[in-house]
């Protein structure tokens, strides 16, 4: 079934232009945050730019890994704008791991589950394009 191919995408919407996907909204879950699960909200273009990462829910310690949250720190707002291509994986890793994003001062565990996770998640988007444009075909009828 689709939803084996999609391993760690939840509730996936379609933005559908002339009956193509022109963007996706998936949640999909960091399974090591330091404290948890952190859910995620994120949108991405099938050439894969990354239009915006929200975290929907986390236990992470307040005042170290809660700097994920837009309210109190613009930390999530890095991903935007940043494209995932086979040729630019070394830079999506905290920066203690050689990648382009920030980590926080004692605290990486937290960025680093959600910089892996929008990755991993977002290649499973690109790797599975033609399953993604026949589920929007159908959605588009």
């Amino acid at each position: 079934p689709e939803q084996d191919k999609l391993k760690g995408i939840q509730k996936l919407y379609f933005a559908i232009k002339d009956h193509a996907p022109t963007a996706y909204a998936y949640e999909t879950t960091a399974p090591d945050g330091y404290s948890g699960n952190i859910r995620l909200l994120v949108g991405i273009t099938p050439k894969g730019e990354v239009l915006g990462v929200r975290v929907i829910e986390h236990h992470e310690t307040p005042g170290l890994g809660d700097k994920i949250e837009l309210r109190i720190s613009d930390w999530i707002l890095s991903f935007t704008n940043q494209v995932i291509v086979p040729e630019s994986l070394k830079d999506w890793a905290v920066k203690k791991d050689g990648g382009k994003f920030d980590q926080f001062s004692g605290a990486t565990i937290t960025p680093r589950a959600i910089v892996n996770q929008v990755k991993r998640s977002a290649l499973v988007m690109l790797e599975n394009e033609a399953l993604l444009n026949e589920m929007a075909k159908k959605y588009a009828q």
